[in-house]
């Protein structure tokens, strides 16, 4: 297993990518996600994030650079050896942004298998766009309305929060299933929606939207 890291200082035997002046000032995060385990906290350290990678031997490490104002962290190379036979690699990042800076995080890709971890992260949005996808999310506390958007045909998403945090999800397409907890929601004419009976009296809060064909979500709601 190789390790890399990228850190406002630079470590030998690692090749950086620096972070613009003005790129200080983004807040919207991009994680190609196929094959991931992925971690998100917050930092009052980070400058405006800090990552540290583990990934596989002889494939190239994932970094995070700036793409026209926006922090992306790329993930290592699909390797193709045969025809139709697409071996895609896991890697690990573990990283730390600004605590200052609320952020959008995007996961993009098919996100197969992927495992993200948002800590205490200071998230006002993220966005699930890619097909095939199965997906463990382990969504933060929100400091206000966090709003969950997942946009993808023939995705399995397993949304873990804590039970104490008040949560609403509203889905449409075809083939679409929702459970919470053991629960199986009913819908009808391929709408399914469920609500925290505190949803609306609550300022910090949890939105989830999910559209596409044969999308299916797991609720689980765990104790602190």
């Amino acid at each position: 297993m190789s390790i890399g890291a990228l850190l406002p200082a630079e470590a030998d035997g690692w090749e950086l990518e620096r972070v613009a002046p003005g790129v200080r000032t983004a807040s919207k995060f991009v994680v190609e996600a196929a094959g991931c385990e992925l971690a998100i906290r917050s930092s009052s350290d980070a400058d405006p994030y800090e990552a540290s990678f583990e990934h596989p031997d002889e494939q190239p490490a994932p970094r995070i650079s700036d793409h026209n104002g926006t922090l992306v962290l790329r993930r290592a190379r699909v390797e193709t050896r045969l025809p139709f036979i697409v071996h895609t690699h896991r890697w690990r990042a573990d990283v730390a942004l600004r605590r200052a800076m609320t952020w959008w995080l995007r996961v993009e890709g098919d996100a197969n298998h992927a495992m993200l971890s948002l800590g205490d992260a200071r998230l006002s949005m993220i966005e699930i766009v890619g097909a095939a996808n199965t997906a463990q999310i382990i969504l933060p506390t929100p400091a206000g309305q966090l709003s969950v958007v997942i946009n993808g045909g023939g995705s399995t998403i397993n949304l873990i929060a804590l039970a104490s945090v008040p949560m609403a999800i509203r889905m449409s397409g075809a083939g679409s299933r929702l459970r919470v907890d053991r629960l199986r929601i009913a819908g009808a004419l391929g709408q399914l929606s469920w609500r925290d009976s505190r949803y609306m009296e609550s300022p910090d809060r949890i939105h989830v939207r999910a559209t596409g064909a044969a999308c299916a979500i797991n609720l689980i709601r765990r104790s602190a």
